[in-house]
């Protein structure tokens, strides 16, 4: 597709007529390109209100500093789920606990979409530690 209204109804997928302003699902005669539907997943996650400021526990498995801030990955320690986060440089500077590989933390961050890795990470703003 050359252009995509990114305004499909979520729900129009599972039988419910889409709001009259949006376009109808793809089909094989127009199918969404790679673009268009990281386009579409940073648009729906970026705009979730839960999505957009989040707290998060989980443990530290594993953290990287680099001059543009702290890379790091949390993990459930109960379930076999991880997630990426970052703590740009300037946020860094201004944290009381600074995550380490075996921290059990609480964190605040916005989940965001990189289109171009295809990948959704956590962006973190505070960290404290859990109990």
């Amino acid at each position: 597709m050359d252009s995509l209204n990114l305004s499909v109804h979520p729900g129009a997928s599972a039988g419910v007529d889409p709001e009259p302003d949006c376009v109808p699902l793809p089909t094989p005669e127009q199918p969404l390109s790679i673009a268009d539907l990281s386009a579409y997943l940073k648009i729906v996650v970026e705009g979730d209100a839960v999505l957009s400021q989040l707290w998060l526990t989980g443990e530290v498995s594993s953290a990287k500093a680099f001059p543009s801030g702290l890379y790091f990955t949390l993990k459930d320690p109960e379930a076999e789920a991880v997630i990426t986060a970052t703590i740009w440089r300037g946020q860094l500077a201004r944290l009381t606990v600074v995550p380490t590989v075996g921290d059990r933390v609480i964190v605040l961050g916005q989940v965001q979409v990189w289109p171009k890795r295809g990948e959704y990470k956590l962006v973190v703003w505070q960290v404290l530690p859990a109990g």
